[in-house]
C-alpha cells in the first residue's frame, strides 16, 4: 500500500521537467516583443512547455504610474490577469487527477457474526469473524487511467498556454491602440497651435489692413475645429487607457503616459516560414493532446472489460474454543455490463477529437493567411506614406505658410493645404498602428 502511493506521488512530480527558452524571431515593428517567461517541460512526449503563472492575482486598488512600457503592461498582466491564475489552477487539479487514478484501491475491513442461536448461548455457540477485502484491479486500468488523466493534463497546459499568448496580445493590442491616440493628441495639439498662430496673423494683418474682419473670423472657425479634434483624441486615448488596463487585469490601475514608438523599420516576414511554425500553435497542440486523451480513455474502456478481482482474508471464532482462517475471493461476472457503451462513447470522442483537430488546423491556416495580407497592406502603405506623402506635404505646407506670410495667397487657399498635411500625418498614424494590430495577430507565429 506505502509503496502504491509513493509511485503515484513520484508519478505526479515526474511532470515537472527542466525549464528552456522559446525560439526567437527579429522584433516587430514598435518594439512589440513578448516577455520571456519561465518554462517548465511537462510530461510526455511532444508536449509543449509550461508556462508558469502565479496561482494568485494581487490587486493594486488605486494606484498610478507616471509612464507604462510595452513590456511592463505585459509583465503586468502575466502577474495580474485573473484567466491566467485560473488557467493555471486547472492545470494544477489535472495533476491531483492524474495522482489520483493512478492511486492502489483500500483495503476494507469488515466484522460479522454469523450462526448466532435465537435460544441458548448466544457467546458460546455463534461465529464471530473479522477480515480484510482487497480488491486488486486487473487489466492495467489503474495504469492506463493514470495516463489519460497526465495526457489531459498535457491537453490543458496547451489551452493554458493559448489562454496566455490571447491575454498578452490583448494587451499588445489595446497598448498600441492607446499608443496611437497618444500620437494623435500630439498632432492635434500641433494643429490646434498653428491654429492659433493663424489667428494671430490674420489679426495683425487685419490690423495692417491686409486682411478683412472675415478672414479673423474663418482662422477662428478653424482653431475652434482644431480644438474640438483635440478634444476628440483626448477622450478616445482615454477609453483606449481603460480598456489596456483592463486588459492587464488591473482596471484599477491609473497610467499617465505610454513610452514606446511607432515608428520602426517595417519587416514583413515571409508567409511559408509562418506556415512552418503552424504546428507550434497553443491551438493545434491542444487539438492534438485532446485526440491523445481520448485514445487513453478509449483504451481505459476497453481495459474496465476486465474485472477487478478482490481477495479476503478472514479469522474466524467459534464460540469459545476454536479459531480458524478463512481465504477467498470475489470476481464479478461480466455477464451484462461489459462496458460496451463506454467504448461506443469512447470511439466517438476520439473520432470528434480527430475533427476537431482538422478544423483547427484549417482555421488557423485561414486566419495566418489572412493576418500575413493584412501586414503586407499596412507595411506597404505605411512605407508609402513615409517615403512619398509626408514629405510631399510637408513641402507644399511650407511653400504655401512662405506665400501667406507674404501675401501671394489667401487663407481660403492655405486652410485646405493644412488639412491635407493633417490628414497624411493622421493616416501615417493610422497606418502604423494596423501594423502593429496586424504583427500582434501573427505574435504566436513568431515566438
Amino acid at each position: 500500500m506505502t509503496r502504491a502511493l509513493r509511485l503515484g506521488a513520484i508519478l505526479a512530480l515526474s511532470l515537472v521537467g527542466c525549464a528552456h527558452p522559446p525560439a526567437g524571431e527579429p522584433p516587430a515593428p514598435g518594439g512589440l516583443r513578448l516577455p520571456a517567461a519561465e518554462r517548465r517541460a511537462p510530461a510526455g512526449p511532444g508536449a509543449a512547455p509550461m508556462l508558469h503563472v502565479p496561482l494568485t492575482v494581487t490587486t493594486l486598488s488605486g494606484q498610478r504610474l507616471a509612464r507604462l512600457t510595452l513590456e511592463d503592461a505585459l509583465a503586468r498582466a502575466e502577474r495580474f490577469h485573473p484567466g491566467l491564475s485560473a488557467a493555471e489552477a486547472e492545470v494544477q487539479g489535472a495533476e491531483g487527477r492524474a495522482l489520483q487514478a493512478g492511486l492502489f484501491p483500500n483495503p476494507e475491513l469488515f466484522a460479522r457474526t454469523e450462526s448466532a442461536p435465537l435460544s441458548g448461548s448466544f457467546s458460546e455457540q455463534a461465529e464471530y469473524v473479522v477480515g480484510v477485502s482487497q480488491p486488486v484491479p486487473l487489466g492495467r486500468r489503474l495504469s492506463v487511467a493514470r495516463r489519460a488523466e497526465g495526457l489531459d493534463r498535457d491537453r490543458l497546459v496547451h489551452v493554458r498556454d493559448g489562454k496566455r499568448w490571447g491575454v498578452l496580445m490583448g494587451v499588445q493590442s489595446a497598448f498600441a491602440t492607446a499608443l496611437y491616440w497618444q500620437r494623435v493628441i500630439e498632432a492635434r495639439a500641433e494643429d490646434v497651435r498653428l491654429a492659433e498662430n493663424g489667428v494671430s496673423a490674420a489679426r495683425a494683418r487685419l490690423a495692417a489692413g491686409d486682411a478683412i474682419p472675415a478672414e479673423v473670423g474663418q482662422t477662428e472657425v478653424e482653431l475652434g475645429r482644431a480644438q474640438l479634434e483635440l478634444e476628440r483624441a483626448t477622450s478616445m486615448q482615454a477609453q483606449a487607457m481603460e480598456a489596456l488596463v483592463t486588459a492587464m487585469g488591473q482596471p484599477s490601475l491609473e497610467v499617465g503616459a505610454l513610452e514606446g514608438g511607432l515608428e520602426q523599420p517595417l519587416v514583413l516576414p515571409s508567409l511559408e516560414s509562418l506556415r512552418a511554425r503552424l504546428d507550434q500553435s497553443p491551438a493545434v497542440a491542444a487539438s492534438e493532446a485532446e485526440i491523445a486523451v481520448q485514445k487513453a480513455r478509449l483504451e481505459l474502456a476497453e481495459a474496465q472489460r476486465t474485472p477487478d478481482v478482490s481477495l479476503e482474508l478472514s479469522y474466524r471464532r467459534l464460540g469459545n474454543v476454536e479459531n480458524a482462517l478463512d481465504v477467498g475471493m470475489r470476481l464479478p461476472i461480466p455477464l451484462f455490463n461489459r462496458f460496451q457503451g463506454s467504448i461506443q462513447e469512447a470511439r466517438a470522442e476520439l473520432a470528434a477529437a480527430e475533427a476537431r483537430g482538422r478544423s483547427v488546423r484549417n482555421e488557423l491556416g485561414r486566419e495566418l493567411q489572412a493576418a500575413h495580407r493584412t501586414l503586407s497592406r499596412a507595411v506597404a502603405s505605411a512605407k508609402l506614406l513615409r517615403e512619398d506623402i509626408l514629405p510631399r506635404a510637408e513641402s507644399v505646407l511650407q511653400g504655401a505658410e512662405t506665400r501667406y506670410r507674404s501675401g501671394d495667397i489667401s487663407l481660403a487657399e492655405l486652410l485646405p493645404i493644412r488639412r491635407d498635411w493633417t490628414k497624411a500625418r493622421l493616416d501615417y498614424l493610422e497606418a502604423l498602428n494596423d501594423v502593429m494590430q496586424a504583427w500582434t495577430a501573427l505574435l504566436p507565429y513568431l515566438y
